[in-house]
């Protein structure tokens, strides 16, 4: 954490990320202002009232993939006028920024997929983040505007949405009331990469925020949802008959893993939380 005191935006500060990284700003002694999405339209020219300022974090923005499918034109509306929103009030006060996208690579061409490999958006949701990157870059270009992009992978950590695959598993294995756990589908592999680890990321940026670059976060390793119970089984001590669906969701990709090398020179970041460690720790086990 840096040593200087600096007046730091976060919007989505209610999020899953958003409340860890407010916590951890504020305790490195910095000034945040934090915006909830719930309660503050992104795409408001309010925002531009906020100041001084020397960091804007722009995590806020609609996340749901199958919801996008759904209501496209909101997804559109919150992640990427939104993000053009708080790229202007970066240009007006001549502060750096820091954006979470997303996975954004589609269907993998090769593994471990780094920063390097072709884009392919598979939603509308992907695609509203990845024209917010264009945005990013493109402020960066014209109007010289420091921006870092991170790309997480899978992240999960305590406090995630029950919508989202770790958490409706451990809500069905914690439930003494169901006798098995029923999921869409058990073989999609993914990487996983713990909260904490990003929180870390974001915190690093803070100083290290020069120019335009984009950076995968990532474990360097897939699992796939099968291998996710056993885990969470062991650690729990909780055995549970599971049902798969054998639903695939559309555009589904059946295994992503990443590479975080660029992170890992650049910023000088690595993945600290082995999966089992950071499982325990989202289902309230300390090992």
């Amino acid at each position: 954490m840096t040593g200087m005191t600096k007046n730091i935006l976060v919007t989505g500060a209610d999020g899953f990320l958003g409340k860890k990284l407010v916590s951890q700003l504020k305790t490195g002694g910095h000034n945040v202002i934090g915006l909830s999405i719930e309660d503050f339209d992104i795409c408001s020219p309010e925002i531009k009232r906020i100041g001084p300022l020397d960091h804007v974090f722009h995590l806020a923005g609609l996340t749901f993939v199958p919801r996008s499918w759904e209501i496209p034109g909101e997804y559109y509306r919150v992640n990427t006028l939104g993000t053009e929103n708080v790229l202007e009030l970066c240009k007006e006060q001549d502060c750096s920024l820091t954006f979470t996208s997303t996975y954004m690579y589609g269907h993998p061409e090769y593994i471990p997929i780094d920063e390097k490999h072709p884009v392919g958006v598979i939603s509308p949701y992907h695609h509203s983040k990845y024209l917010a990157e264009q945005l990013c870059e493109f402020f960066n270009k014209n109007f010289g505007v420091d921006i870092t992009v991170f790309r997480p992978f899978n992240i999960y950590g305590e406090g995630q949405a029950e919508s989202f695959l770790i958490p409706k598993i451990i809500d069905q294995l914690l439930d003494d009331n169901k006798k098995e756990i029923t999921l869409m589908s058990l073989s999609s592999k993914r990487d996983y990469v713990f909260i904490d680890d990003v929180i870390d990321a974001l915190v690093i940026s803070l100083d290290k925020t020069k120019g335009y670059e984009i950076f995968n976060l990532a474990s360097g390793e897939s699992k796939n949802v099968q291998e996710i119970l056993d885990i969470l089984m062991s650690v729990s001590g909780i055995k549970k008959e599971v049902i798969s669906e054998e639903i695939d969701r559309k555009n589904e990709i059946t295994n992503i893993c990443g590479s975080s090398e660029k992170a890992k020179t650049f910023l000088g970041w690595t993945p600290k939380t082995e999966l089992t460690e950071g499982l325990s720790r989202t289902i309230g086990i300390v090992l």
